[in-house]
């Protein structure tokens, strides 16, 4: 047992910042509720915050279970640029499959959803949960492309980023204030989108993308939005005219939503789906730990 001044010096360092950026990304995460709180009413920000929490229930659990083991796998990648690369990918095409295909699904389900969940008297709440659905999609997926900044060391620009996020939350939310909590939603919206592609501009230094990656990228989620907006309708049309009860039809909205994920991983897949995402050894590795489990 010794003291190790550098190490506690790099240890502090880093562990410092990190604090800092959850502290900033706490104070970005509220600072919708904090401002709207003072210029709109006890109800209006309750209906807000009742859409926001609707989105986040489902979509924070799946972010939490496929996110955990990725900075340890991240950081063991750090030093070889090839493997950062791919490893990256992997993890982030994953989330983005999964979190865009639920968060999507979500919004062409919104009024089943409400009505299901919170009951005919919330119903008012639908257009700013279909806004929380595509801008909670944005915050999870930027939420492994952090983890990937925080493995490389790259916390300085983190820091900045979450700096100038919070900037451009403020601004919107005061440029759109006569659209009420509407205009509220979409500034959270804009900030994460903006959040999401300047992570990848960084990211895409360290990792030295060429403009291929950056197309293959924004197509990718293009074609995660696309397939998902496709198969949903027809899971409302076929709800109408069956006229199915509201349970029914959300069941319905589930599974087309599912079998759009499918069609996505499994039956056509881009080829960086099918190269960076295994979803059938993923499905394996975790039906063998529940075997051995029991």
């Amino acid at each position: 047992l010794r003291w190790d001044k550098n190490a506690a010096e790099q240890l502090m360092k880093f562990g410092g910042s990190v604090t800092a950026i959850s502290m900033f990304e706490y104070i970005g995460g509220s600072l919708d509720v904090m401002i709207s709180g003072r210029l709109w009413s006890a109800d209006d920000v309750g209906l807000y915050t009742k859409a926001s929490q609707l989105v986040t229930l489902p979509v924070e659990y799946i972010s939490n279970a496929l996110t955990a083991p990725m900075f340890p796998a991240l950081c063991a990648a750090k030093d070889d640029s090839r493997k950062l690369y791919d490893e990256y990918l992997s993890d982030f095409l994953l989330v983005c499959v999964v979190e865009f295909s639920v968060c999507v699904g979500m919004a062409f389900t919104a009024d089943e959803l409400i009505a299901v969940v919170l009951g005919d008297q919330w119903m008012c709440a639908a257009n700013l949960f279909i806004i929380f659905c595509f801008a909670h999609a944005f915050n999870y997926s930027n939420t492994v492309i952090g983890i990937a900044m925080e493995a490389a060391g790259k916390l300085k620009s983190k820091m900045i980023l979450q700096w100038t996020q919070i900037g451009i939350l403020a601004g919107g939310i005061w440029l759109l204030r006569s659209w009420g909590m509407t205009g509220v939603a979409f500034s959270v919206l804009i900030a994460q989108i903006y959040k999401f592609f300047a992570i990848q501009i960084i990211m895409g230094r360290l990792l030295r993308w060429s403009r291929a990656d950056i197309r293959n990228i924004i197509g990718n989620l293009a074609y995660i939005i696309l397939t998902q907006a496709l198969f949903q309708p027809a899971a409302g049309s076929a709800a109408k005219l069956l006229q199915l009860p509201l349970i029914i039809s959300l069941a319905l909205h589930i599974f087309f939503g599912a079998s759009a994920l499918v069609f996505i991983c499994l039956i056509r897949p881009t080829s960086w789906i099918k190269e960076y995402v295994d979803i059938r050894n993923i499905i394996y590795t975790i039906f063998r730990r529940k075997g051995k489990d029991t």
